[in-house]
């Protein structure tokens, strides 16, 4: 999947920040047979945290915010048919709702230019109600990967 990415910084050491962003990211296939495709997103609002080993260049960073989900009717369909069949529920069953979103891992700051490679798991949370006893269930997906990105630091303050 892909990414757009806004970051507006809240803090800055010698070895560190702290900054907050606003994503878009497109999920991709959710499954592994590749049937739940499409349009499937995730719009994260988060903390991330980057810290500079020894005053050199390689930096780790963290990744902890929470997820806005938007999925396709087969996404919904695919959450659907993950139940039991008898309840006969359909993609109009399935509510979407907001998850979790994490990050974690390694960089090097080379001038202005940022490249980092980060493994992160976005959650997409989703419930129905059962129409054979009316109570409200939930059910989580995780969709994991492996991104690889650059980015470059524009100076405003001159």
């Amino acid at each position: 999947g892909g990414r757009l990415i806004l970051i507006m910084w809240l803090g800055f050491s010698e070895s560190g920040e702290i900054a907050m962003g606003l994503g878009v990211q497109w999920l991709g296939n959710i499954n592994a047979a590749g049937t739940v495709s499409g349009n499937n997103y995730a719009i994260p609002l988060y903390f991330s945290g980057k810290y500079n080993f020894f005053k050199s260049p390689i930096y780790m960073k963290g990744i902890l915010g929470v997820t806005f989900n938007y999925g396709t009717d087969d996404l919904k369909t695919f959450i659907a048919s993950q139940e039991d069949v008898t309840l006969g529920l359909t993609k109009d069953s399935i509510d979407l709702e907001h998850g979790l979103y994490g990050a974690l891992g390694f960089g090097v700051d080379i001038g202005k230019i940022e490249i980092e490679g980060l493994y992160s798991v976005n959650t997409i949370s989703s419930s129905y109600t059962n129409p054979t006893d009316n109570k409200s269930y939930t059910r989580e997906l995780e969709n994991h990967r492996i991104t690889v990105g650059a980015s470059y630091a524009f100076d405003w303050n001159k």
